[in-house]
This record gives C-alpha cells, sequence and structure tokens, in this order.
C-alpha cells in the first residue's frame, strides 16, 4: 500500500516508498532490504541506459560516455542483460 498526500502519486512517493521498507530493524539489529536487491539494482541501471539512449538520440558511444562507461560495448552487454532492445 502506498500512502500520497495529493490525489497523484508522484515519483517521489514511489522512490520514498521503496527506499523507507528496507530501513525496519528489530531490537537484534536485522536488516532487511526492499525485495530483491539485484533486480532493484537492475531496474535502476535499466531507467539510466534508457535515459541514455535517449539523450543520445540512439548513438551508443554517446550513451556510452555519459553512463561512464568504458565502450559502447560495454554498453550492448547491458542492454543485453537488461532486455533493452537495440
Amino acid at each position: 500500500m502506498l500512502w500520497s498526500e495529493s490525489t497523484t502519486i508522484s515519483a517521489e512517493d514511489l522512490q520514498s516508498s521503496v527506499l523507507s521498507a528496507g530501513r525496519n530493524q528489530s531490537s537484534q539489529g536485522e536488516f532487511t532490504v526492499p525485495g530483491d536487491i539485484q533486480q532493484y539494482i537492475d531496474t535502476i541501471k535499466k531507467d539510466a541506459v534508457e535515459s541514455a539512449l535517449e539523450y543520445s538520440r540512439n548513438n551508443k558511444s554517446k550513451a556510452a560516455e555519459a553512463l561512464g562507461l568504458k565502450s559502447h560495448q560495454t554498453l550492448s552487454g547491458w542492454m543485453t542483460k537488461l532486455g533493452i532492445e537495440e
């Protein structure tokens, strides 16, 4: 469930919900994360890759540079792993 002060749910509402879900600690100091951490990281990577490709007008070399990756081949590997079509 997600609570929002407005009639629409914003990206901030979603982000704060996901980030706060993993902060619960018991008296024994137990640590939890919001679901599958690798899936969470992959979602962030996918959003970043898609934004970089849009920014670069699908020029992989420019997108890789914008993301701080070593080459367009590295970007291609990420795209394959994340299910992003060329």
